[in-house]
């Protein structure tokens, strides 16, 4: 089992269920923010991006108990321009608790635009296009890489901290 920290689309839970393919229950999401990360709004892009800054703080929840598959989804949601890293996270429920959690990093590759991105903006501008374009390109994952996500978490749930 995985805990992700999720800043951007994956915040709302028509996006999770979307991408998980089934319906997570809210006592595995709890606020949490992420220290050391600045969240940027990708250029042209209706979603953000997160990238290391010292002394900035990223909001966003904590998913509890990610399946191997819900793993590999995310992995290829997130694509190839956003690498998982094992980050410390703090949750604001249960008396901000720290813990680890896998978070999808934008590499340099990822065009930055401004240093602001909000879940109710993107919720009342983006949210039904996105869904729907999200849908069609989930719909397009190959197998070959569901498996290919599968064996790199697989592969870390065999080896604690491997990155």
């Amino acid at each position: 089992m995985f805990d992700f920290f999720f800043y951007g689309t994956l915040v709302d839970a028509d996006v999770r269920r979307l991408v998980l393919g089934r319906e997570v229950p809210d006592a595995e999401v709890r606020p949490a923010e992420l220290a050391g990360y600045q969240r940027y709004t990708v250029r042209e892009q209706p979603y953000p991006a997160a990238v290391p800054q010292p002394g900035a703080t990223i909001d966003g929840v904590v998913m509890s108990g990610a399946s191997l598959i819900d793993a590999a989804m995310l992995t290829c949601f997130e694509g190839a321009d956003y690498e998982a890293q094992l980050c410390r996270v703090t949750s604001s429920a249960n008396g901000n608790r720290d813990q680890d959690a896998w978070v999808f990093v934008a590499s340099d590759r990822v065009p930055r635009g401004e240093p602001s991105w909000s879940i109710d903006e993107w919720r009342a501008r983006h949210k039904p296009a996105f869904l729907e374009i999200a849908a069609n390109w989930l719909g397009g994952i190959s197998d070959a890489d569901l498996s290919a996500a599968e064996d790199l978490w697989r592969q870390r749930s065999e080896t604690p901290g491997a990155r």
